[in-house]
């Protein structure tokens, strides 16, 4: 109807249709520009926020597949130091028993442990027998077999009251007789009872094995931490394994 009006506007007055619709496109174009550029922020906000989805969700599974792979790399560094550590051990192991000559060893490992006490994978088949001493890969003394089954066998250690071994101070050869306490952890120790009170011993001592019984002589036991005196003619010292 504004078509139709403006036309015979245009007529009676005698103007050309070029100028009707010219005036027309004009205005149109006034009308609608707002919505042009209202249409133009749509689709650029509709875009921005569709890549920011999708790259969201790319970044999003790199980040997993990348987490996936450090967790991998990371087991298998973890996997490589156990091996170097097992090398490590095996290698000492090797070592002592081969510049062993007092005794013969049967090397053997911990399956299960408990409070002052573990297992190892050797027993009566193997050659073990109960009390027999127990030596760590480097000589020191580690206890002595209590109980033996076929395929292996009950160790107690130097932190378990029952294990007692006849012990000596390196420097002046006091004796004594070391057993566990039955504390267990890093800073655990033992007691080295029966010394006389004339006997010199002090911190730092180092405390050796005596040598009768089951143990061979002179093989590490651990160092005194402590002396405390008795109310007897006795005293004993704090010995850390």
């Amino acid at each position: 109807m504004v078509l139709v009006l403006l036309s015979l506007a245009s007529l009676a007055a005698g103007k050309r249709g070029s100028l009707v619709s010219g005036a027309l496109r004009t205005g149109v174009s006034v009308a609608s520009h707002p919505f042009w550029i209202a249409l133009n922020f749509t689709e650029n906000a509709y875009a921005y926020a569709a890549g920011f989805v999708v790259d969201y969700h790319h970044h999003y599974r790199e980040a997993n597949r990348l987490q996936q792979e450090r967790a991998e790399i990371a087991q298998r560094l973890a996997d490589y130091e156990e091996l170097r550590a097992e090398q490590r051990r095996l290698r000492q192991m090797l070592d002592f028993e081969r510049s062993e000559t007092a005794v013969t060893l049967l090397p053997a490992a911990i399956i299960s442990r408990s409070l002052g006490a573990f297992v190892i994978d050797q027993g009566r088949t193997h050659g073990i027998e109960r009390a027999m001493c127990v030596l760590a890969p480097d000589g020191a003394v580690v206890g002595v077999v209590s109980e033996v089954s076929p395929f292996n066998a009950t160790v107690l250690t130097l932190h378990n009251p029952d294990c007692k071994i006849g012990a000596l101070i390196a420097r002046n050869r006091v004796r004594g007789i070391v057993r566990g306490t039955g504390q267990v952890g890093a800073n655990a120790v033992c007691e080295m009872e029966y010394i006389d009170m004339k006997d010199q011993i002090g911190v730092g001592d180092r405390v050796v094995t005596m040598g009768s019984g089951i143990y061979p002589a002179g093989r590490p036991i651990g160092t005194v931490v402590g002396v405390e005196a008795g109310q007897t003619l006795q005293k004993k010292a704090r010995v850390q394994p």
